[in-house]
């Protein structure tokens, strides 16, 4: 323990670092960050005692600050709107080069359902069992219905944390387009 907490702490301000230089999406990025405890409060103890160089700790205040008063919506929404996210199986690629997953601005692809709006939703989750060989799915309901349907996402590759990011990601810009849509509409209506 004496020389692994040092170490760790001092790494983790520079990955800290280099992951906020990287990063399109800093709300998303904290809140999952956070739950995996790579990112802590700024009052957290772990912050306020990092072991790491000075000017190291100011370049991470500076970019969280920068990353809190960005404008993050519309670089996202610039960014990804006419891009699509595929996830596959992580070796039936060589065989099949369908994707299991697609995520876009208008909805989730799923193999044998066709197109899914994010506002036809009432409710969507990636899940995953964890462990060593975790399986992944996704929880889903659609608004007309009582039912909570699972989408089974058999050997996926990538994980959880790049499935949850998208998922945030997407949902968040489709709903907001459509509140800035619908609000143009209102203001157009005789």
């Amino acid at each position: 323990m004496i020389f692994y907490a040092p170490f760790w702490s001092f790494i983790l301000v520079k990955w800290q670092i280099w992951s906020l230089n990287k990063i399109y999406d800093f709300e998303t990025f904290i809140e999952l960050a956070q739950k995996r405890a790579l990112i802590y409060p700024q009052e957290h103890f772990y912050s306020k005692y990092a072991i790491a160089l000075k000017k190291d700790k100011d370049l991470l205040k500076e970019l969280i600050l920068k990353g809190e008063n960005s404008n993050r919506l519309e670089i996202l929404r610039e960014k990804y709107q006419f891009k699509t996210v595929l996830f596959y199986k992580k070796l039936s690629r060589l065989f099949n080069t369908l994707p299991i997953l697609e995520l876009s601005i208008e909805g989730v692809l799923l193999n044998g359902k066709g197109v899914i709006n994010w506002t036809d939703f009432q409710y969507i989750e990636p899940k995953t069992s964890g462990g060593k060989y975790p399986d992944f799915w996704i929880e889903y309901q659609l608004k007309k219905t009582n039912k909570i349907e699972i989408y089974k996402l058999t050997n996926l590759k990538g994980g959880l944390l790049r499935l949850e990011y998208f998922f945030k990601l997407y949902k968040q810009l489709a709903t907001t387009i459509n509140i800035r849509n619908a609000g143009r509409c209102a203001k157009f209506e005789p």
